[in-house]
């Protein structure tokens, strides 16, 4: 190996610097085409080849939308309209269950005038007796009846009339 070696640096050797740099130019095309070719080539082409087929799939994708959406309007059929129909139907009961808590708490007596209301109540019936009233905490509408509803909020005293 060391004679090989020899042989090719005084081949090199012996050449005038004019013929080395050719050498050394040729030397480096030589390897920049053997890299490429073998190394950066095949990477490049794999690249160019996933492109295409992305650039195909997505080709693909965009015709089958069309075709989807051209069956759902030649069908006509909504596919939420299920459950629009159903919102509608669900906003018609919210305005109905609406209107008649209104009507309901239209009938209520407001606190200001309770005391007036009671008075009216106990002078028109002699034979009632007013022993005690308590102010009770407020509750949400459709709390639990009777869950709280008599006991008394923290900080109100009994008013005995």
């Amino acid at each position: 190996m060391k004679a090989l070696w020899k042989k090719f640096t005084e081949a090199i050797d012996g050449r005038s610097t004019r013929e080395r740099a050719l050498i050394l130019a040729a030397a480096g095309a030589l390897t920049f085409v053997l890299m490429e070719s073998l190394l950066v080539g095949p990477v490049f082409t794999a690249r160019k080849r996933l492109i295409l087929e992305t650039r195909n799939d997505q080709v693909q994708i965009g015709k089958m939308v069309e075709q989807v959406r051209t069956l759902m309007l030649a069908r006509g059929v909504d596919p939420d309209s299920a459950l629009k129909s159903k919102l509608a139907e669900l906003k018609t009961r919210h305005a109905a269950l609406q209107s008649q808590i209104d009507r309901q708490a239209a009938d209520l007596v407001s606190a200001d005038r309770m005391s007036a209301v009671l008075e009216r109540i106990l002078a028109n019936n002699t034979r009632l007796q007013l022993i005690e009233v308590k102010t009770l905490p407020r509750v949400a509408i459709g709390a639990a009846k009777g869950a709280g509803s008599a006991r008394q909020a923290p900080g109100q005293a009994n008013a005995p009339a």
